[in-house]
């Protein structure tokens, strides 16, 4: 059961017309099939009845968009006050966040600014959560090979999602490769300086070797 907010009404189209898309390995074997969701666009107004639903909601954005998303989210929030579900929300934020988190703050004082009632407030304070998250896949974008494919190519497989364990309010649905740990730091630079640093380096040796 996933619902997609897209950037765009097209984007939200082709998705429910298509009804699948995939997931594919570049690094290796193995593929996976996604099937079984809805695709809103952002200012869709069905967007608030999947609010009685959510469990869960994860970002892929890129951090700069971040602050973006505060208008969808700030539409979920009210929808689940409206049916008296007061209990936590957790955001995954799947994206390259800065060590300061900076994006995240930012987004949080968005919601805020969206709300001008106690009840919204407190809730953006006191009960959301927005979890940072490290990923060492990497999506290289579209698949190139089917014009208008909605499949998604990857680097690294299928890796588990790892979020901050402090920021998560109440307690995370099961869900297969999510793992809380207690310093996301750690594991943030990890990736930028091995696993970042060693695509990065590849790159320069690459080019120098005429491999393009």
């Amino acid at each position: 059961n996933v619902a997609f907010v897209c950037s765009t009404a097209e984007q939200a189209c082709a998705m429910n017309v298509t009804g699948r898309y995939v997931v594919r390995n570049a690094g290796g074997p193995g593929s996976l099939t996604i099937t079984g969701f809805r695709a809103f666009a952002p200012d869709n107004s069905g967007l608030s009845g999947e609010a009685a639903r959510l469990r869960l909601v994860f970002t892929a954005v890129r951090a700069k968009n971040l602050v973006s998303i505060a208008a969808p989210v700030a539409i979920l929030i009210r929808s689940r006050l409206a049916v008296g579900l007061n209990g936590p929300l957790n955001i995954v934020c799947c994206e390259n966040l800065p060590v300061d988190q900076s994006p995240i703050r930012h987004l949080r004082q968005a919601l805020e600014a969206w709300g001008n009632d106690a009840d919204y407030v407190s809730f953006v304070r006191d009960r959301l959560g927005l979890v940072g998250a490290v990923i060492d896949a990497t999506a290289l974008g579209a698949s190139s090979h089917e014009p208008g494919s909605l499949d998604v190519v990857v680097a690294g497989g299928f890796s588990d999602i790892l979020v901050d364990a402090a920021a998560i309010k109440g307690e995370l649905p099961e869900v297969v490769g999510l793992c809380p740990v207690p310093d996301l730091r750690v594991h943030r630079e990890r990736k930028l300086f091995i696993h970042g640093l060693g695509h990065a380096g590849l790159a320069y040796l690459c080019y120098a070797k005429g491999l393009h």
